[in-house]
């Protein structure tokens, strides 16, 4: 299996020229949208392509929910870049596309994800599933955006201005690597980095790759 990660693009769409042909799948770890240096019809486009991408290559792309994302889908938090005159546009697009979007995505020990899933936030999801396990997490998680205990994915910590569990939406970075879930290798976006950037925490390895904004590298997984 080769993965190729794409992270947060902010309407970035240099990955576009990228050949991806030789791929099994590419992963994008989200926040398509909300920009502090592209116009509103460059993220609309950069989200777009994103859509039309996944729609020729259904059972190769895999696109992942971020918190910029989530921001324009009913109540969830309003990030930094919000563009309120598009909200209307966007909300649309999101939920006539919501079908396409997971929160988590898992090939055999590693979990691609937007924020990366904290030891901490695994408990508290563990308190409203009794039946939680290591087996059926990540399809817990994605199945959590169509129920109504869809608000633990907006779990905001401390180290983001919040006051509860650091969720998988908006973990930091010191959060992932002081206290990671164990028996996972990971991979996040999200935490800004000058370029990818991997930790190995207690025999499991956190890969952070939001380096888009300082140098055009990606993950590259391959087993």
């Amino acid at each position: 299996m080769k993965i190729f990660t794409i992270p947060d693009l902010h309407g970035k769409t240099f990955w576009m020229e990228k050949d991806l042909s030789s791929y099994d799948k590419v992963i994008f770890l989200g926040d398509y949208v909300d920009s502090f240096d592209h116009s509103n019809i460059e993220i609309l486009h950069c989200l777009n392509s994103v859509l039309n991408y996944k729609r020729d290559n259904p059972d190769k792309a895999e696109l992942l929910w971020g918190n910029h994302d989530m921001g324009y889908i009913g109540n969830h938090t309003k990030c930094s870049g919000y563009r309120y005159i598009m909200a209307p546009d966007l909300y649309r697009i999101f939920k006539e596309n919501e079908k396409f979007f997971n929160v988590a995505y898992q090939y055999k020990n590693t979990i691609w994800s937007h924020a990366g899933i904290c030891k901490s936030w695994y408990n508290t999801l563990k308190q409203y599933n009794k039946e939680l396990t290591d087996e059926n997490l990540v399809e817990y998680i994605n199945q959590l955006y169509y129920t109504h205990d869809s608000w633990l994915l907006e779990m905001v910590g401390h180290s983001r201005g919040g006051g509860e569990m650091p969720g998988i939406l908006w973990a930091d970075k010191q959060d992932l690597i002081h206290k990671p879930i164990s028996g996972f290798d990971q991979v996040v976006g999200h935490s800004k980095v000058k370029d990818v950037r991997e930790y190995n925490i207690n025999g499991n390895k956190i890969v952070f790759t939001d380096c888009l904004d300082e140098v055009e590298n990606y993950y590259i997984f391959e087993d």
